[in-house]
């Protein structure tokens, strides 16, 4: 982990063929964290700086979703905008959609779920702010068949917010704090810098 930067880009660009894309890209991860950071920039801000050189050599189009999903989506921050992140996990499976929640202040956060056509035309019909909201968990109106096979997704300690179905068919936003029995539909992710959180009238968006 001590080596330099064009030496570790060398390596990178060496081998960026003969490995599997989702190893290199959490070693590269490792490498860059523990770099010293510029003191000007938040730790977000210098993860972004630095591993900008190795993106190139990293194809995320060869990535499995749900690591995708899992492991590159909270640090979509890296990329140059989520429109580019959005065309990689539309590539790789064409039934991801980017879905965002918007609070009264204009607050987002967003999250890419996998889902069947008849989920996807149910949230485009919710135009209605959500009819239910307090300080953990939103709802919005509507019901939504339980999809018949498991969520793939697990509740984990480094996400915060969810969106889930609850058990009487509603779509929302849960707080991780809240998961329990809920069906995971996607891990949900702040806009850089953001400090999301539920208020009255959260807005739901399908892209």
């Amino acid at each position: 982990m001590n080596l330099k930067k064009p030496v570790v880009k060398k390596i990178v660009a060496a081998i960026t063929d003969k490995v599997k894309q989702e190893k290199l890209f959490e070693a590269v991860y490792k490498w860059v964290e523990k770099q010293e950071r510029d003191s000007t920039l938040d730790k977000n801000d210098s993860i972004k700086s630095e591993i900008g050189t190795f993106l190139p050599y990293i194809n995320f189009y060869k990535m499995d979703i749900s690591f995708l999903i899992q492991s590159v989506v909270p640090r979509g921050f890296i990329f140059s905008s989520l429109d580019v992140l959005s065309k990689i996990l539309y590539s790789v499976n064409p039934r991801m959609r980017k879905v965002t929640v918007t609070n009264i202040h204009g607050q987002r956060i967003f999250g890419y779920p996998l889902l069947n056509q008849a989920i996807t035309n149910s949230i485009k019909t919710l135009t209605l702010p959500c009819y239910k909201s307090g300080c953990s968990d939103c709802l919005w109106k509507g019901k939504f068949e339980m999809p018949s096979t498991p969520s793939f997704l697990h509740k984990r300690n480094d996400v915060e917010w969810y969106l889930v179905i609850f058990s009487g068919g509603e779509i929302g936003l849960v707080h991780s704090t809240s998961v329990c029995g809920h069906y995971l539909l996607a891990e949900m992710a702040q806009e850089e810098g953001g400090n999301f959180y539920i208020t009255p009238g959260c807005k739901i968006e399908i892209e």
